[in-house]
């Protein structure tokens, strides 16, 4: 069977509680040709990775 057929577009959920305006922190690196979006949550770090026009689309989404 072909998993990868079956695959959609979400890579997962990642389930976080416990969350505050004190434990929460938001950033946005510009490189030259990509961004990174930081997210900070407690003691963990997320760091996505995308081009610019994804960094754009991200922040309307989250109406920034």
């Amino acid at each position: 069977m072909d998993h990868g057929a079956e695959m959609s577009e979400f890579v997962g959920t990642i389930n976080i509680h416990n969350v505050t305006a004190e434990n929460l922190t938001c950033e946005l690196k510009h490189l030259s040709t990509s961004t990174v979006v930081s997210i900070r949550i407690g003691k963990t770090d997320v760091n996505l990775f995308m081009d610019n026009d994804q960094a754009i689309a991200v922040k309307r989404i989250l109406g920034a």
